[in-house]
């Protein structure tokens, strides 16, 4: 049984996301509360300011991002956008990966999310913001560059839960001759981070990545600083260890990682990187994350924030 909105509030369901074909019945029922507004994503333009604002105009509370991490980025970045402080953001998990909602501590089936909003608390959610040389944008999530991106859309779901986060290191038979090594200077809060040379590069503000896999255990949406954590490039043996020690939760502390806690993070480098924002691609030579601190309201359930 669902429990009924307890506050005016604005659905945002992206109907074509991971897990929302069948849920015909729960978005009827959505649509039978008189405190509910629904709006489909894949039905409106791209500008999602417009229908927020008039929300907002409305006197709605909350804003529910009903799809998966892209869906819940874009929300958040168009309520930065028009300054929507008074408007929580709530999530409801339909996508594939769902990383952001997993930080949050959220159930992720539909009808356990949707009633675990309304007894839920309201915290402050930091963002990130991204500059490069040609763009600016904001996340929520995570953040990445390097080899990431093309090995995890390659690897079947057996890999990844067996490998984690670093699944694409998993061996030095098939995978790690084709590693591409790129060339950068980062810094965090102006410090050279030692190394030139990286497969991969990860700035969290929450802690997974990949469907569910844990990038960073450190990390916080709402303490004001991101976690980075910076991959070297290595030997193969070095490498093959890595990929095993994330198996037994030690990954932070092998030499060829490094990790690092800060609010600003600048990757300057002579070659593009492939980068992921939420799971949306881009490239860049020069790169710039910073926090954005206490952003956003966000409805999360009643345990502290991960």
């Amino acid at each position: 049984m669902l429990q009924q909105a307890t506050c005016p509030t604005l659905v945002c369901m992206n109907s074509a996301a991971g897990s929302a074909s069948g849920l015909e019945e729960f978005f009827a029922l959505l649509r039978d509360d008189p405190l509910v507004a629904l709006l489909d994503l894949s039905q409106t333009a791209d500008d999602l300011e417009p229908p927020l604002a008039k929300a907002v105009s409305e006197g709605r509370q909350r804003v529910v991002a009903a799809g998966g991490d892209g869906t819940v980025s874009s929300v958040a970045s168009a309520l930065y956008r028009i300054g929507a402080r008074q408007m929580a953001l709530a999530v409801l998990p339909l996508g594939s990966g769902n990383d952001f909602s997993r930080t949050l501590g959220m159930p992720l089936e539909a009808d356990e999310a949707w009633n675990a909003l309304w007894p839920g608390q309201v915290g402050t959610l930091d963002l990130l913001e991204i500059a490069t040389e040609n763009e600016k944008r904001l996340a929520v999530n995570m953040v990445t560059g390097g080899n990431t991106g093309a090995y995890m859309d390659a690897l079947t779901d057996d890999i990844k839960q067996r490998w984690g986060a670093f699944c694409y290191l998993r061996g030095v038979v098939d995978v790690v001759r084709n590693l591409t090594t790129f060339e950068g200077r980062i810094h965090v809060d102006g410090q050279l981070i030692e190394g030139t040379e990286w497969l991969n590069l990860f700035v969290a503000n929450g802690r997974y990545s990949g469907g569910g896999l844990l990038v960073s255990s450190q990390a916080s949406l709402d303490n004001g600083q991101f976690h980075a954590v910076l991959i070297n490039e290595g030997q193969p043996t070095e490498i093959a260890s890595l990929a095993g020690q994330y198996l037994v939760g030690s990954f932070e502390e092998h030499s060829l990682v490094t990790s690092q806690a800060g609010s600003e993070l600048r990757l300057e480098s002579s070659q593009l990187w492939p980068c992921t924002a939420d799971g949306e691609t881009f490239e860049a030579r020069e790169l710039v994350i910073r926090v954005l601190s206490s952003a956003l309201q966000v409805v999360h359930p009643n345990e502290p924030l991960a």
